[in-house]
């Protein structure tokens, strides 16, 4: 996900009037690496990216995961 654009992430985040801490404690990760990996500074593992997507109810790919 390094350098992706999460746009999509965000607006679903909004969409379900979630936050990035909400998305965090849901999916077990820390806040900082969610917000790194949201902003593309860092990027997502696999096992984070599969539950973020759960979490949001899309597919990795629909997100750009």
């Amino acid at each position: 996900m390094k350098g992706k654009d999460m746009s999509k992430v965000a607006m679903r985040l909004a969409a379900m009037g979630m936050r990035q801490k909400d998305l965090a404690q849901a999916v077990g990760a820390n806040e900082t690496y969610i917000s790194r990996v949201l902003n593309g500074r860092q990027k997502c593992s696999d096992r984070v990216a599969d539950a973020i997507a759960a979490k949001l109810g899309r597919t990795r790919r629909t997100l750009g995961l």
